[in-house]
């Protein structure tokens, strides 16, 4: 396989090739655990927990909040069924991106239990800066199950950056959160799953990693297969993703246990 050069691929912002392998692409990459990526994220998420900005979302800042409305309808439904309780795993969440989004559309009287799941580096800064009794921080799934007890489990953009995401759904899959969310996830419609070279346009920052197109079909067997219902599924941000010989939907899904 032709793999992509150095030079190349900071040239070109986008989804680039079809690797066989994680480790092909990862080979191609710059990787994301960089010190400027932490530092460029800390910085613009202070600025939304001061007040100084509405939103961030990769590190970038905005104006205006975006809301997935389906999310938020889908938490709030949740918190009525759980006797205005909200405890939920947001697995990659950053520092707290879809928690500040969300938070003030919850009612005033609720008991909030909102964990983060993010690697080290990521926690570590949580712990310091941003964690309280509401949002919290850990380093292992499991950690975050025996502490929050979930009665929901948020995936925002997470699954597509993880090695083996079959295999995290199925650890996921053993705990029979009552809910779960994907949001912003691309997936394909007649192609199989691949595993892509995402370069990240220079503004944003520097930088390059694996990234996983999904199979739609395939994507939602794995959660039929352990007895979850897809509720809805919705176009999210991004929506169209144009690939080299084929095109792909950003979309998000909720899902139900069944019982």
């Amino acid at each position: 396989m032709q793999l992509f050069n150095k030079g190349l691929k900071k040239k070109k912002p986008g989804y680039w090739n079809n690797y066989q392998t994680w480790e092909e692409a990862l080979l191609d990459s710059d990787g994301y655990d960089f010190d400027i990526i932490i530092k460029k994220v800390t910085n613009s998420s202070l600025k939304v927990k001061n007040g100084v900005a509405a939103f961030e979302r990769d590190s970038v800042i905005f104006d205006s909040i975006y809301h997935s409305w389906p999310v938020v309808s889908f938490l709030l439904q949740n918190i009525i069924n759980y006797n205005n309780e909200l405890r939920i795993i947001d697995f990659g969440g950053s520092l707290g991106s879809t928690y500040f989004a969300c938070k003030t559309f919850f009612p005033k009287k609720i008991n909030i239990k909102w964990g983060i799941v993010e690697q080290e580096k990521f926690v570590n800064i949580g712990k310091e800066y941003f964690q309280t009794d509401e949002l919290s921080f850990y380093y292992s799934l499991e950690e975050a199950q025996e502490r929050i007890v979930p009665n929901v489990l948020f995936l925002g953009s997470s699954l597509p950056y993880i090695k083996e995401p079959y295999e995290l759904l199925e650890r996921i899959f053993q705990f029979s959160i009552s809910d779960i969310i994907i949001d912003r996830t691309a997936v394909l419609l007649g192609y199989d799953d691949r595993i892509t070279l995402q370069v990240v346009p220079p503004e944003i920052y520097d930088a390059s990693y694996p990234a996983w197109f999904f199979n739609e079909n395939k994507l939602l067997s794995s959660f039929n297969n352990a007895s979850y219902q897809l509720i809805a599924d919705f176009d999210a941000i991004g929506k169209t993703i144009t690939l080299e010989d084929c095109t792909a939907q950003s979309k998000g899904f909720l899902f139900k246990k069944k019982y």
